[in-house]
């Protein structure tokens, strides 16, 4: 095999000097990169280092930290249509199969069509709509109105239009899209009646990603000695306990649980029922059980956070 083949072979990795085979290729890295944005429930502040661990668990390989940044930064501006190849692709990547359906041969959300609620409705003229597209208009609007902040390109400056979609004064171009999620829903979800946009309520309150500010630092005891967090009570964020729905409270056995024991027992599930495609261990077939959590054939590791997320019930609901 001469040295092209054999790059060809490896799918653009590259080995390291431990033998380990680390993924230099932006493009190889774009596919695993959409799929993981895809999963997300909420697009605000994307770590690049949980990002990157998440997208080498995914494909079993290690990930160079240059190509994964210039990889992501490119499909996020494809996905906030600052590619200018951007609709060329989204054209030249859907077959004629994927006519009917609203999905291109890339699959997945991302390129199925969604159910709009009113004000995006009303500002794109269309009752249902691509993902991309969705995001690729609004930037048009933005750009043809100059409504990016000079100084700082990532920040949008609202004009009463947008105003009226975001319920804030200016969004940046990471929490636009998770702001966008309060206004399209899945066809099927839609069609199903499983939700409706009353459960996609704006926070109204202030939230800009762009500058941060230094996080204040932690009190501290009479001592000097900074506070530690108390055993007990649950934890917040992803640790604090929940109530669940009837479907997950047979699977768990409970009538309340923790995001983190949730994703834990799935993978117990999952690894102790063989359920992930040996051709693909990103993807999970879903036997009667995940069937009846996620509504789904099959889901991906990334797509399966999104599927459960219906099934946590916040306390004032």
């Amino acid at each position: 095999m001469d040295a092209e083949a054999s790059q060809g072979a490896t799918g653009a990795a590259n080995e390291s000097d431990a033998g380990v085979e680390t993924i230099t290729s932006e493009e190889a890295l774009k596919q695993p990169i959409h799929e993981y944005l895809d999963g997300l429930e909420d697009i605000n502040d994307i770590k690049l280092k949980v990002a990157r661990a998440a997208v080498s668990k995914a494909l079993g390989q290690p990930v160079d930290k240059k190509a994964f940044k210039n990889a992501i930064q490119a499909v996020i501006n494809e996905r906030n249509g600052n590619d200018d190849s951007s609709e060329s692709e989204a054209s030249s990547s859907s077959s004629p199969d994927a006519a009917g359906t609203g999905k291109s041969r890339r699959g997945g959300l991302a390129r199925t069509q969604v159910v709009l609620s009113k004000p995006l409705a009303k500002f794109l003229g269309v009752e249902t709509e691509t993902r991309p597209q969705i995001v690729k208009k609004l930037w048009e609007y933005i750009r043809e109105h100059d409504l990016q902040n000079p100084n700082d390109k990532r920040e949008i400056r609202c004009d009463d239009a947008l105003r009226e979609l975001f319920q804030r004064d200016q969004v940046t171009m990471f929490n636009m899209n998770k702001l966008l999620t309060c206004h399209v829903i899945s066809q099927k979800a839609w069609n199903e009646g499983k939700r409706t946009f009353d459960t996609y309520k704006l926070k109204l309150k202030d939230e800009v990603a762009f500058p941060k500010t230094a996080k204040p630092s932690k009190p501290k005891t009479k001592s000097g000695v900074k506070r530690k967090r108390r055993g007990g009570g649950g934890g917040g964020g992803f640790c604090k306990v929940l109530r669940i729905s009837e479907p997950l409270q047979r699977f768990m056995n409970e009538e309340t649980a923790a995001r983190t024991a949730v994703t834990k027992k799935l993978w117990e599930h999952i690894r102790a029922n063989e359920l992930q495609n040996p051709d693909n261990k990103r993807e999970i077939i879903c036997d009667d059980t995940l069937r009846d959590l996620f509504g789904q054939e099959k889901v991906t590791i990334f797509s399966m956070n999104k599927f459960i997320q219906p099934h946590f019930i916040k306390d004032d609901e």
